[in-house]
């Protein structure tokens, strides 16, 4: 392996000595478009609910906001529900366009369209990637089979709109996705196809989004693209040039800023966020025993405890982790004036399943958000093994506990680097074994490679039952106290729900475990249901005990089954 300091090369440069964009004075506002409710929600790790997202919809149109991405809605059922909420429901303004991302991919552009339909004004964003390192690796093509993957979308883009049956004006938006990754010439050809293949016009642009992926480059050579792509596409009149600033180097600012002094007309980006707070200082680590003491050590045990220093006598006090959790008369408010959270009362003792049951929107996801510390309460106490969870480190908090989510997010890489990202020390039996035991491994199974099977871009070559058994397995690897599954379960057929559901039980023995599921016949076997209605805890009992009461959980075991099979469930 080469020393560190030999791997990389340098960035390219483009060959732009006229460059003109250091000359250049910013005049006007640019157009704005937010990407918050999807790249920004998707950055973290544990997503909005569809209250949340709700709520930063309001908010961003009254920051005034005319552009609004508002997620993937071809990705997952959650993505999908909150399209049609804010549609459904009249939460758009008529003067705001809400914006959905797609992949070039036909089955999603036409979820996508169903999505959609009944909407007042709507930019379709699709997207496919076309950098060096993307065609090589992961499709595995040239550059004319990337441009006919993104012609191919937008001919059945332009097809689906002219076959619409409805009010809906259609705007359209292309990205060649990892553009500072792509060869400039490539870039500006395989736009200049898309804008003919949909006919876009200067009366009705094709708006052209360039995104800076993982800050390739600084911010200079990034403004040099632009430039070059500006002046060299053969259709520029019937282009809007967008910008996609990411800030992986803190440099996010200074490319937007450049990249509309080389011509850009529209900024494509998160709003910025205060950087998180952290202020504990009991930390998780090590340990052996010696007798009735616990004593810290380097060596990996499978032993865990909470390191905790006392301010005023400067002793060292370590206390096992078993994962035992208490919410005590908990208030929380994403504002102080709006509480959606009142008097939260729980006690999940170590080793317990505990599941949450209500419709959408109750409050279920984010009283799980509250055990991550991702919010701060308003009022009340959070003791994790007896310990104040704001004294607790965050990362370490949060190294305790193993999330599964509806939403699944892979990573461009092997099925086996996906799964070691549980625990980065495993070895590969260890990730195995943890595949096999929630039954990941008939996916590896079913690949050319196995586990050293590239997954594609986000997993796009998998289905996405077949995502959530890796982010699965993933979990388990991690070896945590406590797991978190929200809705885990909720995007993959039967027959494997009731695989996962076999190993679940296995694994979570054992482990405090709290679970959230729209099919309530997955959590009949909980130690403990809390059923929340309007933020708050109003049943709560074993699922025998819940149904004799005939309140509310027995209302919507009902509502969810059919006849013949509520007569199953209900026994």
């Amino acid at each position: 392996m080469k020393p560190s300091f030999e791997k990389y090369i340098p960035f390219k440069q483009i060959n732009l000595p006229d460059r003109q964009w250091p000359n250049n004075t910013i005049t006007k506002a640019p157009i704005w478009c937010s990407v918050d409710l999807r790249d920004g929600n998707q950055a973290l790790v544990d997503p909005m609910n569809l209250e949340e997202k709700l709520e930063f919809f309001h908010a961003l149109c009254d920051m005034g906001f005319k552009e609004i991405e508002i997620g993937f809605p071809s990705a997952s059922e959650t993505e999908y529900e909150i399209c049609r909420e804010l549609i459904e429901n009249n939460h758009i303004p008529d003067d705001v366009t809400i914006q959905v991302l797609v992949q070039a991919r036909e089955h999603l552009i036409r979820k996508t369209f169903e999505a959609v339909k009944g909407a007042k004004n709507v930019i379709v964003h699709f997207y496919n990637s076309t950098s060096t390192l993307q065609r090589k690796v992961v499709f595995k093509t040239d550059m004319d089979g990337v441009i006919k993957i993104a012609v191919d979308g937008a001919k059945l883009i332009k097809q689906l709109t002219d076959e619409y049956d409805g009010d809906t004006n259609f705007r359209f938006e292309y990205s060649p996705e990892s553009f500072s990754g792509t060869e400039p010439e490539n870039a500006v050809e395989i736009c200049d196809r898309v804008i003919e293949a949909l006919g876009s016009t200067a009366e009705n642009k094709l708006i052209v989004n360039l995104p800076n992926t993982v800050e390739m480059c600084t911010p200079n050579t990034y403004a040099d693209q632009i430039e070059y792509f500006a002046r060299n596409l053969k259709h520029r009149d019937a282009a809007i040039i967008s910008i996609h600033p990411h800030n992986d180097r803190g440099c996010g600012v200074a490319t937007a800023e450049m990249g509309i002094l080389a011509g850009a007309d529209r900024i494509f980006k998160l709003l910025d966020e205060k950087p998180e707070v952290d202020d504990g200082y009991v930390t998780l680590v090590n340990v052996r025993k010696e007798g009735d003491r616990l004593v810290e050590t380097e060596k990996k045990t499978g032993m865990w405890a909470w390191k905790y220093t006392h301010s005023i006598t400067g002793e060292t006090e370590y206390r096992e982790l078993k994962g035992a959790l208490v919410m005590d008369d908990v208030d929380f408010g994403y504002t102080d004036d709006k509480i959606v959270l009142h008097n939260i009362d729980l006690y999940a003792e170590p080793g317990q399943k505990i599941a949450f049951v209500g419709s959408t929107g109750a409050g279920k996801t984010t009283i799980t958000n509250l055990i991550n510390r991702f919010y701060d309460i308003q009022d009340g106490k959070i003791r994790y093994d007896d310990i104040n969870v704001n004294k607790i480190k965050k990362a370490d908090l949060r190294r305790s506990l193993g999330i599964v989510l509806q939403d699944t997010h892979l990573f461009t890489g092997t099925v086996m680097e996906n799964i070691r990202y549980g625990r980065l020390d495993a070895t590969d039996e260890e990730v195995k074994a943890a595949a096999r035991a929630v039954h990941a491994d008939e996916v590896a199974e079913k690949l050319d490679k196995g586990y050293d099977s590239d997954v594609g871009e986000g997993g796009d070559r998998l289905s996405t039952g077949e995502k959530q058994l890796l982010s699965f397995a993933r979990a388990v690897l991690a070896d945590p106290a406590i797991f978190v599954l929200d809705e885990a379960t909720s995007s993959i057929d039967t027959k494997t729900e009731q695989l996962i559901q076999q190993a679940t039980d296995k694994l979570l023995k054992g482990r405090t475990s709290f679970l959230i599921a729209h099919r309530l016949s997955t959590i009949r076997n909980a130690d403990l249901i809390l059923v929340v209605r309007d933020g708050k805890i109003v049943e709560q009992g074993r699922h025998l005990e819940l149904l004799e009461k005939k309140g509310y959980y027995y209302q919507l075991v009902r509502q969810q089954f059919a006849d013949e099979e509520s007569r199953k469930v209900l026994r």
